[in-house]
């Protein structure tokens, strides 16, 4: 049984997603965008706050199901979402426009993929410099992005000399017809970026919690894995490879989701160094086997490799995406 819940949360967070989804806040149109370039930025340095910041309780060692029924974290995760309210409904800036699109490592949902390429936000809290590096956290919502898929988004903004380089997401919100599903997001101290995703379902009395992800930006300020082990071997069942100075090195095999691209999940033989992509990846269609027992339940499921390949990316020295070729999908 517990296998079969493994299996559910999977589903939920990267099958069920892809359903239509509800509109649940009415959308407030704005007539006024300002060019984030420009000289009013709507006193900015009024947003500052110091590290840390977001929600230090995403780092709880929670189990993959989690029951209405265990009070104390049920609590902790409505405590998490209530703090996310609050984040949400803070004083912001006007409607700020911008000229690049968002990146994530991967595109577990179509959505983010689909909302990447927004055009406008609002700026929230000025986080402390970071060897040179100016960064803020943002929002993207239907307020200045009518069209917008997920109800609102949490971009890390970078900007070096006062130009704008990166816009990472961290963390969303997304309401479909029967479940919800968010992203939070933690910084800690030493600017670790962590971020966890949170899932329930209509009837089902249970919280279905995504592993524990942590990232730090390199002096580019590009948005890299963070391991606490310094160096060595690294497993989990979603990827493996070595490890150096906290970040990747060398090859890697990840077995993650590829729901913007692809619309697979994906088995990836991919190359770093120093925590960026670099050379050639390689992105193989994943298939999952279950094993039954004779009652009908899961009792083992198995992720293999496939023949079929889906895309193939190449990047430079320096992380740069050089080329992307999607050849198929599922």
């Amino acid at each position: 049984m517990k296998v079969l819940k493994s299996i559910f949360i999977l589903l939920i967070l990267f099958t069920s997603l892809n359903s239509c989804y509800k509109k649940k806040y009415h959308n407030n149109k704005t007539s006024e965008v300002t060019s984030i370039s420009s000289n009013d930025e709507s006193n900015l340095d009024s947003f500052s706050i110091s590290l840390p910041v977001g929600n230090k309780l995403i780092l709880t060692d929670f189990p993959e199901v989690v029951s209405f029924d265990n009070k104390k974290l049920s609590s902790t995760l409505d405590s998490i979402s209530h703090h996310f309210d609050k984040i949400s409904s803070t004083k912001e800036s006007k409607c700020l426009a911008s000229n690049i699109p968002i990146e994530y490592p991967y595109y577990e949902i179509k959505e983010l993929l689909e909302d990447s390429k927004s055009v406008s936000f609002e700026h929230i809290l000025k986080l402390p410099q970071k060897k040179g590096l100016d960064i803020s956290i943002e929002k993207v919502s239907k307020k200045c992005n009518d069209n917008n898929n997920l109800e609102i988004q949490y971009c890390l903004v970078i900007k070096k000399q006062n130009k704008l380089i990166k816009l990472y997401n961290i963390g969303y919100t997304l309401f479909g017809d029967l479940t919800e599903t968010s992203k939070y997001w933690f910084i800690d101290n030493n600017y670790i970026i962590n971020t966890r995703t949170i899932s329930s379902v209509s009837g089902n009395n249970e919280y279905y919690v995504h592993m524990l992800n942590k990232f730090t930006l390199n002096d580019e300020g590009i948005l890299i894995n963070y391991f606490e082990k310094s160096d060595g071997s690294y497993e989990n069942k979603y990827e493996k490879g070595l490890i150096k100075d906290h970040l990747k090195h060398g090859s890697w095999i990840e077995k993650k989701p590829n729901y913007g691209y692809v619309n697979s999940e994906t088995y990836v033989e991919a190359k770093y160094s120093n925590g960026i992509p670099v050379k050639k990846w390689y992105y193989y269609m994943l298939e999952t086997i279950e094993e039954i027992n004779d009652e009908g339940y899961v009792i083992n499921t198995i992720t293999q490799k496939t023949d079929k390949l889906l895309m193939t990316e190449e990047y430079s020295d320096k992380g740069v995406l050089l080329k992307r070729e999607i050849i198929g999908n599922k």
